[in-house]
């Protein structure tokens, strides 16, 4: 399926909200030859709904809608998937690639709010905010010992874009203990602490997630990984659902191995399930790159990715 250039090209966004306030994105497609349609719905589309919108355009701008093969199969117009954000797992990649359908993505933009994110979600587990919170709604006045992020063992499992972000963070706050593992880097600097897998579950207080989703990543914590940890540490995922296998995490949560969670991403989303009920999590609905400075530029950056293809 070759680039066939049209005069107006039709593309469908999935991904809410978008264009909001944003004038430099409106001149943007403005001065392009692009027809945007919005989503309709105003929500997340279900698999169903697009498979019955997505075939009449020639593109589309995403969120983490999945797109597998028999998706892709109806859209036989279908030139290219341009995602607001940074993982492309939630497309058919080899058919992709045989239908010859372009795969952009946004990895630079997201990094700062993300990392961000897993800062102020460090610190509310550490210091017991969210859960604090709820005590004094319910009217209970109840005072907890907590942390400091300057006292703990800090595990980051990844070190790309946004892991590298993290652990910047952490050494401008002061924590002193920072671990990292990522398998996919070989030339590992002297002065960053690097471990095993194992290693740093036995050794660290609190792990953050900055993997990629993969094969190889799927349920990367899981009862194993969960059972090494010390008794009430705590785990942080703004990546990828899929990397924890959630009933472990579930079950390690109920009986008080673990000291509490911080959840963003969710194998399924909108996400409702049970770590949703627990009193030591804190469950956000994707927020991660959900700053207004952050939207705007993965937006504008998923358009112009479109307009470099047509160029």
């Amino acid at each position: 399926m070759g680039f066939r250039y049209k005069k107006v090209v039709k593309i469908l966004v999935t991904t809410v909200p978008f264009a909001e306030n944003n004038s430099k994105l409106l001149k943007l497609i403005s001065s392009s030859k692009l027809e945007i349609d919005l989503n309709p719905f105003g929500r997340k589309m279900s698999y169903q709904e697009l498979g019955k919108i997505l075939p009449k355009y020639d593109g589309v701008i995403a969120g983490t809608d999945r797109f597998d093969k028999v998706l892709l199969q109806k859209c036989s117009n279908l030139l290219f998937i341009s995602r607001v954000g940074v993982g492309t797992d939630n497309i058919d990649h080899e058919y992709a690639k045989k239908e010859d359908i372009k795969i952009f993505s946004t990895p630079d933009e997201p990094s700062n709010a993300v990392a961000e994110l897993t800062i102020g979600l460090s610190i509310s587990l550490l210091r017991g905010i969210a859960f604090n919170n709820d005590d004094m709604k319910q009217g209970i006045w109840k005072k907890k010992m907590g942390k400091s992020i300057c006292e703990v063992n800090f595990g980051i499992f990844g070190f790309g874009r946004i892991g590298k972000k993290v652990f910047d963070h952490l050494n401008n706050l002061g924590c002193k203990n920072i671990f990292i593992c990522d398998p996919y880097i070989r030339d590992k600097k002297a002065s960053i602490n690097f471990m095993e897998k194992d290693e740093l579950l036995k050794s660290s207080d609190i792990v953050s997630l900055h993997l990629p989703l993969s094969d190889e990543t799927q349920n990367f914590i899981g009862k194993k990984e969960i059972k090494l940890l010390q008794n009430g540490s705590y785990i942080i995922n703004t990546s990828r659902g899929g990397l924890i296998d959630h009933k472990s995490l579930v079950y390690f949560l109920k009986n008080k191995k673990l000291g509490g969670a911080a959840i963003d991403v969710y194998d399924e989303e909108p996400y409702s399930g049970e770590l949703t009920t627990l009193n030591n999590t804190i469950t956000t609905s994707h927020i991660g790159p959900m700053t207004e400075e952050t939207r705007k530029n993965m937006e504008s950056k998923a358009v112009q990715n479109i307009i470099n293809f047509y160029n």
